[in-house]
């Protein structure tokens, strides 16, 4: 996937999240934001 495919899936689930969006300045965020939980990466 490219740079600019994830940049914009990420633009997309950060419209999606809405206030609950908390901006960490992370490459791979959960739905709103976050760090991933190990649990649940595969």
């Amino acid at each position: 996937m490219s740079s600019k495919l994830h940049r914009e899936r990420l633009d997309v689930a950060k419209k999606a999240a809405g206030d609950r969006w908390q901006d960490n300045d992370l490459v791979f965020a959960s739905k709103v934001g976050t760090e991933l939980d190990s649990h649940n990466v595969r």
